[in-house]
């Protein structure tokens, strides 16, 4: 007879091995009610002792059906009897799948893991612990092989993943890198477990849990994938849900030395943009290896989705083609900033992808972000930052503004100057001591009278495709802004009303650093003067 299994040997096992837990650290622990999460806080509440964890724990309501409520009465309960705090909420799911445009699986999951976020955030926890068993390990694998996944998809889960949900699909992809630092890990002590296993330590333990009756609703695929196809292949191979598992543990090793090669080609091509893009040099993309070049497009993808992307094999192809086409001087050669304003699938300057997405190539690179069309795209990629006097503020996408006062130049020493990246402003017409500039992003609508224009505005967007700025420069492009309005937009020109004049008391210096690869404007189109004259 086979002796049961020890799952606090099996959680300390995985800890060691995968560096799940840090010492004295509080964690969030996702429990649901049903077995596997009951399980989980049970082993988990016996071994927080021997590294000093800090247990809390968390159940949403989805609203979904009439017992909802008394899992969560059950749920608290437990917690108490461990003498463990409890976050206990409810949220819509149904009016979140429609805000999303989803179904109510994958809304549920949003919804869910939006909550265990916030509790998480609350108490200043770093992870989140769920009940993913081995049985889940060998239905993900399968459900991703019948979506047609590739190594990703073969692989499956991981006992320390990154969070799943980023609020991507909510449309808030400015603040991406942001919450992607800031969100905890998802960890899964028990995924070395299988389900009989934790159902008979709660026998052995006299443990209840409640019962989900809509997991035995075939309407979701996880469902059917567990009760009419995996029994139907075991018929064949009664050890087909381990061999599910042994093949997503040696896909995993070997997705960790492609993954390797990944980052460092990563690091050596992404171009510092903004939260909102991301753009990678693709001038030598027919050398690239062709898995190679599918990753780096997935990996552009899964930053901005957070995860949540449905792309496919046929969207990571056109894009592969698309910058193919551009390599080798074909059709789609224009600049970024000027192409993909078509709409539909007969334009070949880009390739519009799930999510809201489009890849545009241009100019040696690879752009993929919100397309012009979305609501995303005309929001500004980062809060306003103030420009503090005598100290350089660094801004989003490798861009920095330093600023100091000074009396007033000679005026052959204000005209020689014609870097485009400074300016000498009035410093008492742009209120800079008493009130203070800030750089922000462009918004929509921003218009300026540039100096040298007799006082007559112009759109900023007008300015930056006129400028030959790539899209995606644009978003990320500083605009340095008083209460008064636009005061300076670097690489262009300063406002005409913030210019220095014969009758100029104190003289505001302003210097930009652009990030490496980003040009000064071309201003041959209105055939004004510098910034700075």
């Amino acid at each position: 007879m086979t002796p049961p299994t020890d799952l606090l040997e099996v959680v300390r096992a995985t800890d060691r091995a995968a560096d799940v837990f840090r010492t004295g650290e509080p964690v969030v622990v996702a429990v649901s009610g049903g077995p596997d999460s009951v399980a989980l806080l049970h082993v988990l509440a016996r071994y927080a002792p021997e590294r000093r964890l800090r247990l809390h724990v968390a159940h949403l309501d989805h609203e979904l059906r009439p017992t909802a409520r008394a899992d969560a009465v059950f749920v608290a309960g437990l917690a108490r009897s461990l003498g463990l705090g409890a976050s206990v909420a409810a949220r819509d799911v149904i009016a979140a799948a429609t805000e999303l445009g989803r179904g109510l699986e994958h809304a549920a999951r949003v919804v869910r893991y939006r909550y265990l976020a916030e509790v998480a955030a609350a108490l200043g926890a770093e992870v989140v612990a769920v009940g993913h068993t081995a049985d889940d390990q060998a239905e993900t694998v399968l459900m991703n092989v019948l979506r047609g996944a590739g190594l990703d998809g073969l692989r499956g889960m991981r006992p320390v993943g990154a969070w799943p949900v980023l609020d991507a699909a909510a449309g808030r992809l400015a603040a991406m890198d942001a919450a992607r630092s800031a969100a905890p890990r998802l960890v899964r002590p028990l995924l070395a477990v299988w389900r009989a296993d934790a159902r008979a330590y709660l026998d052995r333990h006299g443990l209840p849990w409640r019962q989900d009756p809509t997991n035995r609703e075939h309407g979701a695929l996880r469902n059917r994938v567990r009760d009419c196809l995996l029994p139907a292949l075991e018929a064949e191979n009664p050890r087909f849900r381990q061999a599910l598992v042994r093949l997503s543990a040696s896909v995993a090793d070997d997705l960790a030395l492609v993954e390797a090669g990944l980052d460092a080609e990563w690091r050596r091509r992404r171009v510092p943009v903004d939260g909102l893009r991301v753009a990678l040099r693709v001038d030598d993309w027919p050398r690239v290896p062709r898995a190679l070049q599918r990753r780096l497009v997935r990996a552009a993808v899964a930053r901005l989705a957070g995860g949540e992307s449905d792309l496919g094999w046929e969207h990571v192809e056109a894009v592969r083609s698309l910058v193919g086409r551009v390599c080798a001087g074909g059709q789609a050669t224009e600049d970024p900033a000027r192409a993909g304003t078509g709409a539909g699938a007969g334009d070949q300057r880009r390739v519009d992808l799930p999510g809201g997405l489009v890849a545009m190539v241009g100019g040696g690179l690879l752009e993929i972000g919100p397309r012009p069309d979305s609501p995303t795209a005309a929001r500004t990629p980062w809060p306003p930052a103030a420009i503090p006097l005598g100290a350089q503020v660094d801004l989003p996408g490798g861009w920095a503004i330093e600023a100091r006062v000074e009396p007033p130049p000679a005026p052959e020493t204000a005209a020689s100057d014609r870097d485009p990246w400074s300016a000498a402003v009035d410093a008492d017409r742009v209120d800079a001591t008493r009130r203070g500039l800030r750089a922000r992003g462009r918004l929509p609508g921003d218009r300026m009278a540039p100096l040298g224009l007799g006082g007559r505005t112009r759109k900023l967007q007008d300015i930056f495709v006129d400028g030959r700025v790539p899209r995606w420069q644009r978003a990320s492009w500083p605009v340095v802004v008083s209460e008064r309005g636009v005061v300076w937009l670097p690489g262009y020109r300063i406002a005409h009303e913030a210019r220095v004049r014969p009758d100029t008391g104190r003289v505001l210096l302003l210097r930009a650093r652009p990030p490496a690869g980003v040009a000064p404007m071309d201003a041959s189109r209105d055939a004004g003067p510098p910034a700075s004259s």
